[in-house]
């Protein structure tokens, strides 16, 4: 392998940025497109239906028989229209009613009334005052009435037919109409239809996409009703049909049924016939013992054999096909033999013979023995609703599971009690994308793996990745350790949630705090029975770990007083929310530092950490991580360990406001899915610690027993769940405090002791908080003062691929790290290039301290209009100085290019310096890309992907690459005066590499080729064109992680939209993969034999970053290199992996000085 040491000072100010190269930066933005929904499954279902003379009124009086009570009561008979409505269009059907007066109506039996009215409120028959006419005094007179009109069983069954296609129907111009969810597009419905002795098929399945409706509708508005009920023969024709359309699709892509639906007693069957067409489809043949013959007795025994022969599977095509019998109107229905009631199928239950011969007898009992042998089972059918539930019950009986996908990209965290060192621990933040549900709420959980040897490992060393690069979900992570057995399915956190009460019943499990009021509190029993039905307090429960319904929430708030017992018996609801952008922070409370005289560096033992994360729930969370020899080296789990175990959830009032049903289980959460998807808390988080030095303990300590204590203070925002940032106190972690709140919505800072808040105008001009905080000391008024820095935000305009100039976002905010107080924006600044903030800033901001003595005094960023900036700040910024001077801002570079949208930088970019033969110079790294929509540029069966995009628009975006600026002026004494180099360089002052120039085997030293830093180019840039071929469609390659600068060698993480990604069975999975690559700086170029090819390694499957760690020899010396998500090293063949970094440190005093 190869080893690299540091040395001198030219890679020196690289070093320092060591504390963010463990940062594993995730997916961000609208990434959720890359999440594919299933796109041929779901339901295929065939409809036999029977159009027989008994489903009409004109053949066989089938209304009075269905509502009113037999042929014995008259009623009369009217055509109306029955229409649904569907892509602007009509689609009408003319239906047979008949009505019966109100005097008619008291003549009926009590039941027989009760069963009309229902009929009327469910919207199958009408009730209106009509005119009617009678001989009185020896004339015809007019006279109002009620009437009651119902339809016959095919006008029924059309109108259940428009309700399931499109969603409504309504009768006699807009009466009785009637709205429901209709049948999903990934359902694919076809029709079976018999009246006569040879049915036949109108359509094999068809897809329910806009056209196909439309066709189906057509069809369903012709439907007459006559002649015979050939049971048997029916549905042999049906089942070859749907068998021949299996033929044509991916069989493992969809569930299949068949609908079976009739009225009543077979007639002019032919079972024989029955055998003879369904055989050559079943590779287990119906036997002539079990269908034969004309007589109707042996129709739903022929059925049943067949209908056996297609659950098991025992078709040409091999897939399960189930069987459902509706028995439809008061003639043929699964009422019970003896008491008349209705008997519901249950799913759960094993029928006998001996069961169904106590509840049915004679062809109700046959056709009961073929839905239990179809697996599908029956349905009593007296209405349109009826059916219509019917139908979607069936479908989600046999709609085929589409697994959930996990994904995530493993993060090792900046160590803040030794920053020179990495740890050996990774956490891996996994979710599941469900794409294809309406869950509004998706959910994950966190888990801990060791970093053994360059990858990750498990307990007992069992790889987390296979050999091909896929998660191993089977792997147990260590925090499973210490769970009961029933939940260490789970894994990780979501294995050690305490949740509902503690084991005594005197209290909530769960450290849950909220900021309700300003301060933050606790939820325990006393604030719920005071607070439970104030706002949206009730939904608490669920986070609680409660689960209930709407219903239920509101039935508890009802009460005068909650107890523990309002709660006993309830179901458990074990969740946290995904954890997509917020990538996990390391907060360590104590520790001890010594010297390896083995390992020839620092290390830390007797450790107190502790990980802190946002899910999309809208919680923020505080976990143990447990100590090393805790978890892995003993390999032994004492009782103590704690790791996993959750010390706090914070959930932010404005979360509750704006999401509270996040905090319920997931078939609670059902919405509009993907497009209304909450996102929480899922911002990227920072810490800021302080140490005190323990001489008792040796330790050095954050919250010592006594004495002078330390700070751990964290801050982070929302990202696409909202606009604040928060900053909390964590000194005393089991007694969390809010430190402030930053409100861009009401333009106000909220402190505890300031719930009114103070008002600052610029705040209004910010975005979503999208940019990770950046925690540093500056001169400020004559004092050094640490602050927060943010970039303005995310504008959701920017969702649009051709967006330009923001109305919000742009530029730099300061705060007041401690009080919150905004001390500076870049709204501020009176010198530069203030005028070309016209972009979102959305990135973290780079901080350089170029002069050691712990003071920032450059800020570096990009914004989403392909700019990048400098500002310089003021060293000496006096107390009478005004904002206005406090810094100068120089645009760098506009990579803008006329007629071309903008590139878009959403990345912190890198900062490094070196040397030269006349001096010292800085090199400013960033790359661009589309995290807004990373399927720019991807095609699928010639169409492009992205809304609005097209051949035409694609040409106008720009490849995406890595830009390499020369920062000459940076390295003077006042860089806010120099005139080194240009401002804003274009791509034309870049020299472009190209995969032949990055290898200095095959092109010339662009060192001394007059592309360097003394020559007229002020840079480099290298752009990405993805591993697949496709010609010349822009920007399908993008930069879409943090860049990783590491002892001259840059790596930078790329998702490419047509790369090979992961589609699970039923088209569902995720679009695209992710590359690094590895450059040679500052140049680009590597050495000899170190090619295009072994300087880039496929990351896996979707949007995932590069993560570096740290591991041991096999002499027990630590080593960092990139964890690749592979199941072994390859030292042969690629250089990203087969790269080793070891930090030999040496602390060398130059100058002295006193931190206040």
């Amino acid at each position: 392998m190869k080893n690299k040491t540091k040395h001198g000072l030219v890679t020196g100010l690289t070093a320092l940025s060591t504390a963010i190269i463990c940062q594993t930066s995730m997916t961000y933005a609208s990434d959720i497109e890359i999440y594919k929904a299933p796109t041929t499954g779901g339901a295929t279902l065939m409809f036999v239906l029977d159009l027989s003379g008994s489903m009409s009124q004109s053949v066989d009086q089938s209304v009075q028989k269905d509502f009113f009570g037999g042929t014995s009561t008259s009623c009369t008979s009217e055509s109306k229209v029955v229409r649904t409505r569907f892509n602007n269009k009509n689609f009408d059907y003319n239906g047979t009613f008949c009505y019966i007066s109100q005097t008619t109506y008291n003549g009926l039996s009590s039941t027989l009334k009760t069963k009309l009215d229902r009929e009327v409120e469910a919207k199958t028959c009408m009730k209106e005052v009509r005119v009617f006419r009678r001989w009185q005094s020896g004339k015809w007179v007019n006279y109002d009435e009620m009437a009651y009109s119902c339809p016959d069983r095919v006008t029924m069954l059309v109108r259940s037919m428009f309700d399931l296609i499109s969603g409504n129907s309504s009768v006699d111009g807009g009466k009785i109409a009637t709205t429901n969810t209709p049948l999903p597009d990934t359902a694919s419905i076809g029709f079976t239809k018999f009246y006569n002795a040879t049915p036949s098929t109108e359509t094999s399945p068809l897809t329910l996409k806009t056209e196909n409706r439309e066709t189906l509708l057509n069809y369903a508005k012709n439907w007459q009703a006559r002649g015979g009920t050939p049971i048997a023969r029916a549905y042999s024709r049906a089942a070859v049909d749907l068998v021949d359309h299996m033929s044509r699709v991916e069989t493992a892509c969809a569930g299949y049924g068949m609908y079976y639906l009739t009225d009543g007693d077979p007639s002019v069957d032919n079972s024989g016939t029955a055998r003879t067409t369904v055989n050559p489809k079943l590779t287990e043949k119906v036997t002539t013992s079990q269908c034969y013959g004309t007589s109707d007795s042996q129709s739903w025994p022929c059925v049943e054999a067949i209908a056996q022969k297609l659950q098991e599977r025992k078709n040409t095509e091999g897939a399960e096909v189930k069987t459902a019998v509706v028995g439809f109107g008061t003639a043929f229905n699964f009422a019970h033999k003896t008491t008349g009631n209705n008997v519901v199928y249950n799913p759960e239950t094993t029928y006998t013979d001996k069961m169904l011969s106590d509840y049915f007898k004679d062809n109700t009992l046959a056709a009961a023995k073929a839905a239990v042998k179809g697996k599908g089972g029956w349905y009593s059918a007296s209405n349109t609703s009826d059916i219509v539930n019917s139908v979607q019950n069936f479908v989600e009986s046999i709609k085929v599971p589409i697994p959930a996908i996990t994904t995530g990209t493993a993060a090792i965290p900046q160590d803040h009690l030794n920053p020179i060192a990495i740890q050996s621990y990774a956490y891996f933040p996994q979710f599941q994308p469900k794409p294809s549900e309406d869950f509004e709420a998706w959910f994950g959980n966190l888990k801990k793996f060791k970093v053994k040897d360059g990858v990750l490992v498990g307990q007992s060393n069992t790889k987390v990745f296979g050999a091909d690069g896929e998660l191993n979900t089977s792997t147990k992570d260590l925090w499973v350790n210490g769970a009961s057995a029933d939940l260490q399915v789970y894994g990780g956190l979501l294995s050690k949630l305490n949740l509902q009460t503690f084991t005594d019943g005197t209290d909530f499990a769960r450290a849950v705090y909220t900021n309700a009021g300003g301060s933050i509190q606790k939820v325990n029993l006393k604030y719920m029975q005071e607070k439970i039905a104030t706002g949206n307090n009730k939904y608490l429960l669920g986070a609680l770990g409660y689960d209930l319904t709407e219903t239920e929430l509101d039935e508890l708030a009802a009460l005068d007083s909650l107890e523990l017992t309002n709660l006993a018996n309830k179901e458990q609801n074990r969740s946290i929310g995904a954890i997509m952008h917020s990538t996990p922070v390391l907060l360590t409370q104590s520790g001890k530092i010594t010297y390896s005289d083995t390992k020839k560096s620092n290390e830390t033992v007797d450790r107190n950490d502790y990980i802190l994360f946002g899910t999309t729930q809208g919680a923020l969370h505080v976990v143990k991580t447990g100590r090393e020899a805790d978890t892995y080296a003993t390999g032994v789990t004492p009782a103590s360990y704690d790791g996993g175990k959750e010390v706090f959830t914070f959930l932010p009032e404005e979360m509750l406001s704006a999401q509270p049903k996040a905090l319920l289980s997931e078939p609670n959460t059902v919405g509009n899915g993907m497009d209304q998807l909450y996102y929480g808390i899922d911002g990227a988080w920072t810490a800021h610690t302080e140490y005190v030095y323990n001489t008792t303990s040796d330790k050095f300590e954050v919250n010592p027993s006594s004495g002078k204590k330390g700070k751990q203070w964290v801050y982070g925002g929302m990202r696409m769940g909202g606009s604040s940032y928060y900053a909390l106190d964590l000194t005393d972690i089991d007694q969390p405090k809010i430190k402030f709140r930053i409100d861009p919505e009401s333009s106000k800072v909220y402190k505890t002791n300031d719930v009114f808040g103070t008002i600052y105008g610029d705040l209004s001009k910010m975005g979503q908080s999208w940019s990770k905080p950046t925690i540093a000391y500056v001169q400020w008024k004559g004092q050094r003062k640490l602050v927060m820095l943010v970039g303005g935000g995310y504008d959701p305009q920017y969702e649009n691929f051709t967006a330009g100039k923001t109305t919000k976002g742009a530029g730099v905010y300061m705060f007041d790290a401690d009080t919150g107080n905004l001390l500076w924006s870049t709204y501020d600044a009176s010198v530069g290039d203030k005028s070309r903030l016209e972009y979102s800033v959305v990135s973290q901001i780079k901080a350089v301290d170029r002069e050691g003595d712990g003071d920032v005094d450059h800020l570096y960023f990009g914004d989403l209009g392909g700019q990048v900036f400098r500002i310089d700040l003021k060293s000496n910024h006096s107390s009478s100085d005004a904002k206005a001077d406090f810094a100068k801002i120089t645009r760098l570079a506009d990579f803008k290019e006329t007629g071309k949208y903008a590139p878009r930088f959403y990345e912190m970019p890198t900062f490094s310096v070196y040397r030269n033969a006349t001096g010292m110079f800085a090199v400013v790294s960033i790359g661009s890309g589309n995290r807004s929509t990373p399927l720019l540029g991807k095609v699928i069966d010639s169409k492009y992907v992205v809304n609005g995009e097209s051949g035409i628009e694609n040409l106008k975006l720009l490849n995406d690459a890595i830009y390499n600026i020369y920062d000459l002026a940076v390295m003077d004494t006042n860089p806010a005066a120099s005139t080194k180099g240009p401002s804003s360089i274009t791509r034309t002052n870049l020299k472009k590499i190209t995969d032949n120039d990055r290898e200095l085997a095959s092109e010339d030293d662009i060192a001394g080729e007059g592309y360097n830093e003394n020559s007229t180019y002020k840079g480099w840039y290298y752009e990405f064109t993805s591993s697949a071929s496709v010609n010349n469609r822009k920007a399908v390659e993008k930069v879409q992680s943090d860049l990783v600068l590491l002892d001259s060698d840059l790596y930078v993480s790329t998702f490419d939209a047509e790369g090979v990604g992961s589609t699970e069975s039923c088209g569902a999975g995720i679009y695209g993969s992710s590359r690094a690559h590895r450059f040679c700086m500052p140049y680009g170029q590597c050495g000899v034999d170190d090619t295009v090819d072994s300087n880039t390694m496929t990351l896996g499957k979707g949007l995932l970053g590069i993560t570096l760690g740290q591991s041991e020899d096999a002499q027990g010396l630590p080593y960092r290199s990139i964890v690749g998500p592979v199941e072994n090293r390859n030292p042969s063949s690629n250089k990203i992996l087969n790269t080793l970094y070891r930090n030999k440190i040496k602390l060398t005093p130059y100058s002295w000085y006193e931190r206040n």
